[in-house]
């Protein structure tokens, strides 16, 4: 159960900047905490050393192995 002072908390993958900005600008105006990483390592390693995201949003390119 979510209470009314819960921070959604994202991790966005994406190698876009403007993917990256446009998140950061939505997450300003709803209070929302994000971390971004640009590939799919990157983000791995933000889960191995404690992020845990209730979202995850991914802007990867089909057969990306990074």
């Amino acid at each position: 159960m979510r209470t009314s002072t819960e921070v959604p908390n994202l991790l966005v993958v994406s190698r876009d900047l403007g993917v990256l900005r446009s998140i950061s600008t939505i997450e300003a105006s709803n209070c929302w905490r994000s971390e971004t990483a640009s590939n799919a390592s990157e983000a791995m390693d933000r889960v191995r050393a404690g992020a845990s995201p209730r979202l995850l949003l991914l802007d990867l390119p089909e057969g990306d192995v990074d």
